[in-house]
C-alpha cells in the first residue's frame, strides 16, 4: 500500500487487517527506522514487498 491508499477494496469493503505476532516482525519492522511520535504513541512503518498482503497491525504496551 502507498502512502495516502486506502486499506478498502475498490467495492468500498474495508479489507481484513493482519497482525504481528512473533518479535522478529516487531523487530525488522523498527528496523526500518520509519516512524512518527506522538505524545502515547509511535507508530512505525515498514514498506513490504508482497503486494498481495494488506496492512498489518502490532500493537504493544509500555508501562511508562
Amino acid at each position: 500500500m502507498r502512502r495516502g491508499e486506502s486499506a478498502c477494496r475498490p467495492d468500498g469493503v474495508a479489507a481484513a487487517v493482519e497482525r504481528l505476532k512473533r518479535r522478529p516482525e516487531f523487530l525488522r519492522v523498527a528496523a526500518a527506522h520509519r516512524k512518527s511520535v506522538t505524545p502515547g504513541l509511535i507508530l512505525q512503518a515498514l514498506q513490504r514487498d508482497d503486494a498481495e498482503g494488506g496492512p498489518r497491525v502490532g500493537l504493544t504496551a509500555s508501562r511508562r
